[in-house]
């Protein structure tokens, strides 16, 4: 196996339709039936990725439907799954147990659950634990066809993938007691540790940053190789087993087998970055460590997407702004124009408020590996992938604001709390846990931190949310996915890294505020949610669980569902989805529909009774609501692909490119709403409400779409 590799490591291309490119039209043309099926064919995509022929998202065929669901309930919730969901809701009942008072001596398990629990939120260690002079060290798991998503969706499935990221944590963790570090933080794709010096010359090992770091690299990675290679055995057997058509069966274990040998050619190359932490300038000021952790993550990213060979490096200041700008050199190089396969041309630069940025749907396509180039514009787009990954220099999850971190503003959600009080409390509580002697007032007091989300203590924790939402006996899921989350934050970083090269901004500033207006622009979404909602339910019906840049709500069903909908639509400007649970399942447990059929629990199951198939339709109900959000998202790139040729159309003929974009979304905004939401049916099919209060499946939609496509004369390229 060879590790001499350092490039960027991206999925395999897939194929997604284009539209055709829409021509000045002029004369008369015959539409016959295959015309417009072709462009059906051209806009649908489909929102499972099973390898096989799957059952369509909107099927009048009721039996069809039942059958989605159920493998949606039986396959797509695994054990995995389960198994998490239902510590889950262990943990909310003994959290409900410490705010109640029912609790009497805690045991030495549950005293090291509570100070465990506390510590991980928030960056509680790393802004209580990393103080002036110490070093913080980040490591950053290879990403690409190495991410969670990748194994999750297109390699292992959720309960292998879970498997592979417990065994790093725990190797991880083995490593750095090995190697004298304390793990601050630690999820699925990174981490922070912290060196004590003084243990690490008790154990023998280097007393340079630098050894450890690429001992831990080198380490990892042979480990880890050896994990994701018994894995992939055990997924080849899985496969042959099972009972998927052999072409989907065929094409999995390629899949596979495509990915072991990248193994085998890149190795798992996790990379390190470090950086000394520095005085703070008052007390409650925690800048000094945010930005030591930012500078040790910029070191791994670097050496991540760079051609270096070694695993991790110290911060320097002066290697990273040379590498900005490396980065703003090359997107000055970039092509002044891209061709998609169709020919339909895309401006690789724009100007937005005055200053040029990268095009939105060109990174938006590319981001999602949706771009198919032309016939020689294969090294141009291959330019500007390199540019999108390499902009991600400042991508650093923080939990707080910089101001927040700096003591400078309350925290959000309370008036007079800051950052500093916060720690101080936590600390405090933590202390207590470690030695059993948390009286009622401490227990209540760490149930009240428990229960509400780490990133947004408006809303509730996971364990709290699926608890609570468990207890409805009509429940709504309405998930709202907040659109081009991850464009804006990529145009965020942009912005900034143009500033530290233009002298605007110091690296240090950019590498604090980097991420503020997505953690902002969220925190408004979350409270527009709470707001709309509010104004149909009391807030104790109300339980929202957050993700990255979706939230999702569960709610009791009410008649006035559909004018929530459109509400939370407008007010956030978001994909909105609507799931259920019906009365008669959760009243039951049972898993009738409105037709009165059965949906059987597969057979390892059964002895799990109604319990478990109710948590099974509570889990089907919130993993559907991504199976609508793709019969959004095909209407969207449709919509989009066309708006795109017209445009160009519309450019050809002399408008200018404002114009140009303004009449082609006047022209398709009969046929696509400006503003829809997609509700699951009684029946499990979706279909697509307008604001107009008008009702239409997908298929409806794309094949007004497709007809006016084909009746629309070719342009000859």
């Amino acid at each position: 196996m060879t590790n001499n590799k350092a490039a960027a490591i991206l999925p395999e291309k897939e194929i997604y339709p284009q539209s055709p490119e829409i021509a000045p039209q002029g004369r008369e043309i015959e539409i016959s039936e295959a015309d417009v099926e072709n462009a059906v064919d051209r806009l649908m995509i489909d929102g499972l990725d099973e390898g096989a022929a799957v059952v369509e998202l909107v099927s009048p065929d009721k039996k069809k439907t039942r059958e989605y669901q159920r493998r949606v309930e039986t396959e797509l919730v695994d054990s995995a799954t389960l198994e998490r969901t239902r510590g889950a809701l262990a943990r909310a009942e003994f959290i409900n147990k410490l705010a109640g008072g029912e609790m009497a001596e805690l045991t030495d398990r549950e005293s090291a659950n509570i100070a465990s629990s506390l510590e991980s939120r928030s960056w509680q260690k790393i802004f209580s634990e990393l103080r002036q002079g110490d070093t913080a060290i980040y490591f950053s798991m290879p990403a690409g066809i190495f991410s969670v998503k990748y194994f999750n969706d297109e390699l292992f499935g959720q309960q292998l993938t879970d498997e592979i990221i417990d065994h790093r944590k725990n190797y991880m963790a083995s490593l750095a007691e090995h190697h004298g570090l304390e793990i601050l933080h630690q999820d699925f794709r990174s981490g922070i540790l912290k060196p004590n010096q003084e243990k690490i010359k008790e154990l023998g090992g280097p007393d340079k940053t630098a050894d450890i770091m690429n001992a831990l690299g080198r380490q990892l990675d042979q480990a880890m190789v050896k994990v994701i290679l018994e894995t992939i055995k055990t997924k080849e057997t899985e496969l042959k087993n099972s009972s998927l058509a052999p072409a989907a069966k065929e094409a999995k274990l390629k899949k596979l087998d495509s990915f072991k040998n990248k193994l085998g050619q890149w190795g798992f190359k996790a990379t390190f970055g470090a950086s000394k932490v520095g005085a703070s300038p008052k007390s409650g000021d925690y800048t000094p460590a945010a930005l030591a952790v930012a500078e040790s993550q910029q070191m791994a990213q670097v050496l991540r997407h760079g051609e270096q060979k070694k695993y991790g490096g110290e911060y320097d200041a002066k290697f990273i702004k040379a590498e900005i700008g490396n980065i703003i050199a090359s997107g000055k190089e970039l092509a002044g124009v891209i061709k998609d396969k169709n020919g339909l041309p895309f401006e690789v630069w724009q100007t937005v408020d005055g200053r040029r940025t990268i095009n939105r749907d060109l990174v938006r396509a590319i981001r999602k590996n949706k771009f198919e180039p032309a016939p020689g514009q294969e090294e141009a787009v291959k330019k500007v992938e390199q540019y999108i990954r390499r902009v991600n220099l400042l991508d650093l999850f923080k939990p707080l604001t910089a101001d927040e971190i700096a003591g400078k503003n309350s925290l959000p959600g309370s008036a007079d709390d800051t950052l500093k009080n916060k720690v101080d409390k936590t600390r405090r509580l933590i202390d207590l846990a470690k030695m059993k002697d948390l009286n009622q007032a401490d227990r209540q007091a760490v149930a009240a931190i428990l229960k509400v989300d780490q990133k947004d203590a408006t809303c509730a924790s996971p364990e709290i949310f699926h608890s609570e939402a468990m207890k409805m006996p009509d429940a709504v899921y309405v998930s709202i996915d907040v659109m081009d989350l991850g464009v804006d934050l990529l145009l965020e970083y942009e912005r900034l890294l143009n500033d530290i090269d233009a002298g605007k901004i110091s690296l240090a500033e950019a590498s604090l505020k980097a991420g503020d207006s997505t953690t902002k622009r969220m925190r408004e979404v979350r409270a527009k949610v709470a707001e709309v909602c509010g104004r149909y339910y009391s807030k104790d019906k109300i339980f929202t669980l957050v993700g990255g840049d979706e939230v999702t709500v569960a709610l009791p069903n009410g008649e006035d569902i559909n004018d929530l909908l459109l509400e939370l639509q407008k007010a956030t400007n978001s994909r909105v989805v609507k799931t259920a649970v019906g009365s008669a399942e959760r009243a039951d447990g049972e898993s009738g529909r409105e037709d009165g059929a059965s949906l059987p629990l597969p057979e390892g199951e059964k002895k799990r009774g109604r319990e478990d198939q109710r948590l099974r339709e509570h889990l089907g109900a919130i993993k559907r609501a991504e199976q609508g959000a793709e019969v959004s998202k095909a209407i969207e790139t449709a919509r989009r692909q066309a708006e795109l040729s017209l445009s160009h159309r519309f450019k050809s003929e002399g408008m200018s490119s404002e114009m140009a974009a303004g009449a082609a979304r006047k022209f398709l905004s009969d046929i696509v709403p400006d503003s829809f939401v997609v509700k699951e049916e009684a029946d499990g099919g979706f279909v697509i409400l307008d604001d107009a209060g008008f009702e239409r499946t997908r298929e409806e939609i794309l094949q007004e779409l497709a007809e006016q496509i084909a009746s629309t004369p070719q342009e000859k390229t």
